[in-house]
């Protein structure tokens, strides 16, 4: 099966918490503060990735019949969405360079549906975050530009292992996600 972006497990995400129809599910992908920091998206682009879902067997649709109204397709999580969403919120980021908008999406979802594996989650990428960090030590510099550009590189990545800890805080904190989960890194 073709891997969906991550966006795509964001609207997974949001399908965990009950079935909804597409504007619902793109108007609450918009006002939750902890998503739309992440990823902008319009929504002609949302509903396209929901329908790649739908092709992909993560996302069932049912047309429900209104008093008055058009029918209404309600999106749900199907078995095989479920499974991977959990596996995708569970697993650390494995590139740094992705982790600015990767991490923080895992953690908001990983923090609402299972606080244990989000606790999990943060603790493998703290892990993962200290292997690049010794990488980075290993490597010899070859000039002076180089040597500036490394310094850069371990900086973030050493800013990347102190916010861990805000997150860790947080979710000590949130008790589970009761609130809008953790913001992403600026």
């Amino acid at each position: 099966m073709d891997e969906p972006p991550s966006i795509e497990f964001a609207i997974l995400g949001l399908l965990h918490e009950g079935p909804l129809h597409g504007y619902e599910l793109y108007r609450r992908y918009s006002s939750r503060s902890g998503l739309s920091v992440v990823w902008k998206v319009k929504r002609s682009r949302f509903y396209a990735l929901l329908a790649r879902l739908g092709r992909l067997g993560l996302v069932a649709a049912e047309v429900r019949e209104q008093e008055g109204r058009p029918p209404r397709k309600v999106f749900r999580l199907t078995p095989e969405g479920q499974a991977a969403l959990r596996a995708w919120m569970t697993e650390p980021v494995a590139d740094s360079r992705a982790f600015r908008v990767e991490f923080p999406a895992k953690l908001y979802f990983c923090a609402r549906v299972d606080p244990g594996s989000a606790r999990r989650l943060v603790a493998r990428q703290r892990t993962l975050c200290d292997s690049w960090l010794s990488l980075r030590s290993l490597e010899p510099a070859r000039g002076d530009f180089e040597v500036l550009v490394r310094r850069f590189r371990t900086g973030q990545l050493a800013a990347m292992k102190a916010w861990l800890s805000d997150c860790e805080a947080y979710l000590v904190g949130a008790k589970g996600g009761e609130d809008d989960g953790p913001s992403a890194p600026g």
